[in-house]
């Protein structure tokens, strides 16, 4: 039996809101101190219909949430940090 010992993740939530830019600002400086995986996430859901129904068959929430967080980690953690696909990878220069 293999042990694989996976490394230490940090999951934030983030909301564009200045609370969570401080939040990804402490999660990312604890993540550098640890040596953890940073992991911003940002939840979404289908806008509530009252009776009525809606075609949402054009929307892409989904998209729509990814590139808010791409650009609230992007804005937040300037150039010491890069969001690939659902994890935020250190910048070493």
């Amino acid at each position: 039996m293999s042990s694989r010992i996976s490394p230490p993740l940090i999951v934030v939530g983030v909301d564009g809101s200045e609370a969570s830019r401080a939040a990804l600002r402490w999660a990312a400086r604890q993540a550098d101190l640890t040596g953890a995986e940073l992991r911003p996430i940002q939840a979404w859901r289908l806008p509530a219909t009252y009776g009525m129904p809606v075609d949402y068959s054009d929307a892409d929430f989904e998209k729509q949430a990814r590139e808010s967080l791409r650009r609230t980690v992007e804005e937040t953690l300037a150039e010491q940090w890069t969001l690939r696909s659902s994890r935020v990878t250190r910048r070493r220069c």
